[in-house]
């Protein structure tokens, strides 16, 4: 079974899969707009989902998750059965599922949608708790899907800038991307925002971290680089991560599942918050896999790294994009 699980995994095999898909498995009235395409499929998405293989739970499974939509579009009521419809929350919204999928059906942009009308009680607790520290563009409010604390947020913070002149300097690639996706709505145009990350100026305070010898060993730290999907696969700045960083003198481990295909660890939106287990299990994972070859992990994000360090407490982890948490600048 494990070696089944490995191939399925390989590019060679997703390619071999589009095309089998695409000539024999294809069912009438797929459409990526509405959830029946996953309410029929043949789930092979569940390998690319990092909760799912995380949580070994076929309920989370990406098409699994979107056909309780289908079934609740179709039979009000029948889905959540008198409770709640708590795996729709259960998505890290990376998106990763959705380039391996046939349609390529937008998960997690429905399962966002989805949570303005069904609610969950620990989604709801979350919420609350999300102040303007923690959440202060508003991708975070957004994930949960309170719309209109998102949207408020985001405003404030982008008139505040605006008000000096000022374009927005945004530190995690998730607030990036919300604004992106949602420029007419904020009344951002093209070029008055960016994320803080892109480019990687490493600061020299990051930069001291990464250089020196570990502890006994006569070399340099080795760092595992774990990257944002947000910047990578969200933003497309995968090419763009991977030529900046490879001009560091740095001693780079990049893992299997990198640039577009990079696996999320779970820690940079609300599914930490949400599923704190699942999610420290999906950045040991991560680390496992090539704590032999790194001595330390290099992430992207400082949300991701707060996580990080909360789930692997004897790893060191270093922020490459950014030296402090909610230090959202503006520049000119």
């Amino acid at each position: 079974m494990r070696s089944i699980l490995k191939i399925v995994s390989t590019p060679a095999k997703w390619v071999s899969k589009k095309i089998l898909h695409a000539t024999l498995l294809r069912f009438p009235g797929g459409d990526a707009k509405t959830p029946q395409s996953c309410a029929f499929c043949p789930e092979l998405c569940r390998f690319a989902c990092p909760v799912a293989v995380a949580s070994g739970n076929d309920v989370v499974t990406p098409s699994n998750k979107v056909a309780l939509l289908y079934k609740e579009e179709r039979w009000p009521g029948a889905a959540a059965a008198g409770g709640e419809l708590w795996p729709i929350y259960a998505c890290t919204s990376c998106g990763r599922c959705s380039d391996y999928c046939l349609y390529d059906v937008p998960v997690g942009d429905l399962l966002v949608l989805a949570r303005q009308e069904f609610r969950w009680g620990p989604a709801e607790q979350a919420k609350a708790n999300l102040d303007r520290k923690v959440d202060p563009c508003g991708d975070l409010a957004a994930e949960l899907g309170d719309w209109q604390l998102a949207l408020r947020r985001a405003k404030e913070f982008g008139l505040a800038a605006g008000a000096r002149g000022q374009a927005l300097e945004l530190e995690e690639p998730q607030s990036a991307y919300f604004f992106q996706e949602h420029r007419s709505e904020l009344g951002v145009g093209e070029g008055r925002w960016a994320w803080r990350g892109r480019g990687y100026r490493i600061s020299e305070e990051v930069r001291a971290k990464l250089n020196g010898a570990p502890q006994g060993a006569p070399r340099r730290r080795r760092w595992l680089v774990v990257e944002s999907p947000w910047a990578s696969r969200r933003l497309g700045f995968a090419q763009e991560i991977h030529e900046a960083l490879a001009r560091e003198d740095q001693e780079w481990v990049w893992p299997f599942q990198s640039g577009s295909d990079s696996i999320d660890v779970g820690g940079e939106g609300v599914f930490g918050r949400l599923f704190p287990e699942i999610a420290a299990r999906m950045a040991r994972d991560v680390w496992e896999r090539d704590a032999g070859r790194a001595d330390g992990i290099a992430c992207m994000s400082e949300r991701a790294a707060k996580h990080l360090r909360l789930a692997l407490p004897d790893v060191e982890v270093v922020n490459l994009a950014s030296p402090g948490f909610s230090q959202v600048r503006a520049s000119q």
